[in-house]
């Protein structure tokens, strides 16, 4: 359990280390998701055991330090009336199905 928790903290400060290289370059949007599309969705798409909407909680502060950007979380977003009212106006949410 240790190590799935610690990898999970190296992935995290990982892909932030990539993102804040990615949004240095000036773009306009830039939308998250789990991973890479495969044929099966099974990495695009975040584990049902993640629950509602597990990217909110990680890109609301950059979203609030980058105003100027565009932000979408894509992935597990179940129920609009979860999404919390106080999201910046550049966060954005895909939805479908």
């Amino acid at each position: 359990m240790t190590t799935a928790f610690s990898n999970t903290q190296v992935e995290y400060k990982r892909k932030s280390a990539l993102l804040e290289k990615i949004l240095s370059t000036q773009i306009d949007i830039i939308s998250i998701s789990n991973g890479t599309y495969d044929f099966n969705k099974q990495f695009i798409y975040p584990p049902i055991e993640w629950g509602h909407g597990p990217f909110i909680k990680d890109v609301t502060p950059l979203a609030k330090k980058y105003p100027e950007i565009i932000f979408n979380i894509a992935g597990n977003i179940w129920d609009i009336r979860k999404i919390p009212s106080d999201i910046p106006d550049n966060l954005s949410f895909s939805i479908a199905r």
